[in-house]
Parts: structure tokens; C-alpha cells; sequence
């Protein structure tokens, strides 16, 4: 923060007003293991849901639903065959961080700890608990490239060190589910309460309140 201080005084002032955990790799969770500060996935799912978005609610619902429906199908058929551990693009980014490996020279302390040293800088990295004192590995659930090269000189596997939010079987049970299928409006059970509004109505000939939330 004193560095950001005295690059800018505003963004220090404005940072300052924010928990760490918000802007910070440093400060976050590693409950979610992800490293990602951003909404892109928001932005791409609204992206994804496009032509949907300016149709009556009942329309729009119905886009969505087929969408996901299909979204889950073809996850599921695209991992079916495939026998690894963890997920292709998972093993793909372990495979480039071996390439950033050839800077750092672990050292082995004994009990799954290591030090290891990247130029002048030297890390902590203990295989056991799958940390390292540069947090990535403890915030993505990926191995960083101290880890890697540690797991490595150790004759050992770096997929073994995954997290197993990334395992295949993880990956398969997610997308396990079905969105069943529903018949058209014509084949609906009437339900108790008040009435769905069918898409012969535009928003604007909508109540104000069921206009708002379209």
C-alpha cells in the first residue's frame, strides 16, 4: 500500500475503502480456488443469453432453459471418454508452468517442505498442504511454479497436487444432471395463484411492477 501511496495518492485513498480481500490476490479466500479478479464470466454470460434478453419473460425463460439444457448436454458428451485425472485445460496450464520452472532451484528441508529459490528471491512451498508462500497454489488449487518444480526434482506428478475441484470426476459430476425437457404452453398444468402472463403480451402492455423486471 505505501508503494501505491506514493505512486497515487488518490487510488491509495480509494483502495483504502476497500477490504484487501476485494482487489488483492494477496488477501484472498482460498476457499473458492480461483485466482480470477474480474466479472467476466457475468459479462459472458450475458453475452451468452443475448438473443434472449429482449423478449417477453416467458420467451426469454424458455431460451435460457433450452440453452442450459444443451450447454449441459454437450459438457457431458465432451469429457465422457476422456480417462486423466484432472481436466484437459487444467493439465494444459500445468504443462506451461513446467516451462516456467527453469528459473527456480528447490531445495529439499525434509517432511514435504521445500525452499525454493527463483533468482533472489527464495519461497516456501510445502507439498503436504499444497501451499506456497507466493499463494497461488493456495488460492487456485494449481500448483504454482515453485511447487511444480519442487513436485518435480521429487519425482512425483503434478496433476497428483491438484485441487479436486479440477478432477475429472469432479468436472463429470457437475454436469451429471438433467434440465428436463417441458411441453408447450398449450400442455400446462394450470398451477394455484395467480396467472403466468403469456407472451401475447409485449412489456409495455405489462403491469409497471412486471414491466420493471423486464
Amino acid at each position: 500500500m505505501e508503494l501505491i501511496k506514493k505512486e497515487n495518492t488518490e487510488a491509495h485513498r480509494w483502495l483504502s475503502k476497500i477490504g484487501a480481500n476485494q482487489w488483492s490476490k494477496s488477501a484472498f479466500s482460498t476457499l473458492p480456488k480461483c485466482g480470477m479478479l474480474s466479472n467476466n464470466i457475468c459479462e459472458i454470460f450475458n453475452h451468452w443469453i443475448q438473443e434472449a434478453r429482449d423478449q417477453p419473460i416467458l420467451t426469454m425463460l424458455e431460451i435460457i432453459r433450452r440453452k442450459m439444457m444443451c450447454r449441459l448436454q454437450e459438457r457431458c458428451e465432451w469429457i465422457k471418454d476422456y480417462d486423466g485425472l484432472v481436466c484437459p485445460r487444467i493439465m494444459d496450464k500445468i504443462e506451461e508452468t513446467k516451462e516456467q520452472t527453469l528459473d527456480c532451484e528447490p531445495i529439499e528441508a525434509g517432511n514435504g517442505i521445500w525452499e525454493v529459490h527463483e533468482g533472489l528471491e527464495i519461497y516456501v512451498t510445502k507439498l503436504k498442504e499444497k501451499v506456497c508462500t507466493c499463494r497461488e497454489w493456495d488460492v487456485t488449487g494449481i500448483s504454482c511454479r515453485h511447487g511444480v518444480s519442487a513436485i518435480m526434482t521429487a519425482l512425483r506428478e503434478p496433476e497428483d497436487f491438484v485441487h479436486p475441484f479440477y478432477h475429472v470426476s469432479t468436472f463429470k459430476k457437475a454436469y451429471s444432471g438433467t434440465i428436463i425437457p417441458i411441453p408447450d404452453q398449450s400442455q400446462w398444468d394450470i398451477a394455484a395463484g395467480d396467472p403466468i402472463l403469456s407472451d401475447k403480451f409485449s412489456c409495455c402492455q405489462l403491469p409497471i411492477l412486471e414491466a420493471h423486471h423486464c
